[in-house]
């Protein structure tokens, strides 16, 4: 189960955190899976490269600017009578 190659999870963490994810857990998971951990943090979402495409987007107003977080409303608040 562990993995023989300790350059793996040092692999899978700089995977992960190269595509914007936690670099801790996928170190966690590379050592705990060795290979498949690697090949799990192959197949993470780029998530630097999808914020950088839409802010090229909206600056080009090719697609609407993403929408700020609302506050929940408090009990009565979210029906107006």
């Amino acid at each position: 189960m562990f993995s023989a190659d300790s350059a793996k999870p040092k692999r899978t963490s700089n995977v992960a955190s190269d595509k914007g994810h936690n670099a801790t857990s996928w170190f966690v998971a590379g050592f705990l899976f060795g290979p498949l951990g690697l090949i799990a943090a192959a197949g993470l979402s780029d998530q630097k490269l999808r914020k950088y495409i839409r802010q090229i987007g909206e600056k080009q107003d090719a697609i609407p600017p993403e929408k700020e977080d609302k506050p929940i409303p408090v009990s009565g608040e979210m029906f107006e009578v």
